[in-house]
């Protein structure tokens, strides 16, 4: 499941969610969370895209083999050599109330999520 922002929903002015935000599934639901456990900004609206896993949609668990510092390595090969390759990426329930990015490293090839 990928969750973005959605500033405008509808074409209203959206509401502001002063949060870092990651998705998780608890007994049969899917949520989006504040990282620091902030409430939810009423109205606040999202964009929420989901699909079974398949090749083009995967989960990624960062481990000592493919991670260094604040960054972990995507290896896949639908990804691995793709400069060009559209990356979207959403944190799972997470206590990190950390932002995250993807960055092409062109000296591995790959794709990598890194942590600011």
């Amino acid at each position: 499941m990928l969750a973005t922002a959605n500033w405008n929903p509808g074409g209203a002015p959206g509401i502001y969610n002063p949060h870092t935000t990651s998705v998780g599934y608890f007994s049969t639901r899917w949520f989006v969370l504040n990282n620091d456990f902030g409430a939810m900004p009423d109205a606040a609206a999202f964009n929420i895209y989901a699909q079974p896993p398949s090749p083009n949609a995967y989960v990624h668990a960062a481990s000592s083999a493919n991670s260094l510092g604040n960054e972990t390595s995507l290896d896949h090969p639908l990804l691995n050599g793709m400069p060009c390759a559209l990356v979207h990426i959403t944190p799972r329930t997470t206590a990190v109330d950390s932002t995250f990015d993807v960055d092409y490293d062109v000296f591995l090839q790959r794709w990598t999520i890194f942590n600011h």
